[in-house]
């Protein structure tokens, strides 16, 4: 199909998508947190892997174990080869995207159509120290990580990237 340059006629070019023929695991490995990052890539482009990335810790102690590595492939490989190392792949599963001006899942503030809410209480146009979230009606603000509905949301976005489906999570 890449190769196709006519369709009925009329000249076409045809090229893979971008998003759809890529996917994102992850890894964990100590022995690679002291590697030279361009030096693991070059190593790991043969396997079909175009970028990494080391997640750092806000804690200011520098980086961690786990890298996310992006694959010019649909289908996650179980294993990744680095030197002499197997390293198994996991599906790597991004956070939900949370809208920092009405405080729902799903959007970003620049596409944001709501009101301003208060992440904290929930109620428009202000801000306030009694927190209740706005997605569950809970005791505590929208951003916090023990809320059903962001675990609920989180358990579905997980369960569709492990079956190979975009992850969008939203209105």
């Amino acid at each position: 199909m890449n190769k196709l340059d006519n369709l009925a006629g009329c000249p076409v070019t045809a090229c893979p998508h971008r998003t759809f023929n890529t996917c994102k695991v992850v890894i964990r490995c100590a022995q690679l947190v002291d590697c030279d990052e361009e030096e693991t890539l070059r190593e790991l482009k043969p396997q079909g892997v175009s970028a990494i990335t080391i997640i750092t810790v806000k804690d200011n102690s520098g980086g961690s174990n786990t890298f996310i590595i992006t694959l010019k492939t649909p289908s996650i490989p179980k294993y990744l080869h680095i030197g002499y190392l197997r390293l198994p792949v996991s599906t790597y599963i991004p956070n939900l995207l949370r809208c920092f001006n009405c405080q729902e899942f799903g959007h970003g503030k620049k596409a944001c159509r709501g009101r301003e809410t208060c992440a904290k209480c929930g109620q428009v146009g202000h801000i306030s120290d009694q927190p209740k979230c706005l997605n569950c009606n809970g005791n505590h603000s929208a951003f916090d990580k023990n809320c059903h509905k962001w675990l609920f949301e989180k358990k579905g976005a997980a369960s569709e990237a492990k079956e190979g489906h975009i992850v969008y999570r939203g209105p």
